[in-house]
């Protein structure tokens, strides 16, 4: 008899545990989860691949006997999980040019978008500003946004370089960015010394 007890003890704990694990919805349910986390998948690796691809770009603007890249962050992430560095400009360069006595740090954070929407783009948020200034104060680094609209974020049609505090809402009018727009997208980078900025 009380192996019997014993048996049966066992078979409802056993069928417990596979109540308690069953995915509410049952099989489908699941299927259905992985669907959309796939679905989700190739458009986040597409920004993120764009994303790489202008910065590449922009990297290969700055002529490295007066530029050295000492900071190249990544975007990588899983399951909401990041480096807190990751909400840090993209990139920080330092330029030396040591006859003139000049070596000089600054921050970029790079991002391309595809065109103008009614004149303007949405560039970032107003939790990633208030990370890049706070990035700016405690480093006490310049910080500019480079923006490639248009054409491939490989090969950008038009580019801006723009001192943060000129960028204070998430959205910019091209009437806004215009004098910060740069002749050839092509061209290297320089450092203006007198001024402090980066064209």
């Amino acid at each position: 008899m009380g192996y019997v007890l014993i048996a049966v003890g066992v078979a409802l704990v056993a069928w417990g545990v596979m109540v308690v694990m069953k995915p509410k919805g049952g099989a489908s349910a699941v299927a259905d989860q992985v669907e959309q986390s796939t679905e989700a998948q190739p458009e986040e690796m597409d920004n993120y691949a764009k994303g790489l691809a202008f910065e590449e770009f922009v990297v290969q603007r700055f002529n490295n006997k007066f530029f050295t890249v000492k900071e190249w962050r990544s975007d990588k992430q899983v399951d909401g999980v990041f480096a807190e560095s990751s909400q840090y400009p993209d990139l920080e360069i330092n330029f030396k040019l040591e006859a003139a006595k000049i070596d000089v740090n600054f921050a970029l954070e790079c991002k391309w978008r595809k065109d103008f929407y009614r004149n303007s783009l949405k560039w970032s948020t107003d939790n990633q500003i208030e990370r890049y200034n706070a990035f700016a104060r405690e480093r006490d680094l310049p910080v500019f946004v480079v923006l490639g609209v248009g054409g491939e974020p490989n090969d950008p049609k038009e580019m801006y370089v723009v001192p943060l505090e000129q960028l204070q809402k998430p959205t910019v009018s091209a009437k806004e960015l215009k004098p910060y727009k740069r002749k050839n997208p092509t061209d290297g980078f320089y450092w203006e010394a007198e001024e402090g900025y980066l064209r």
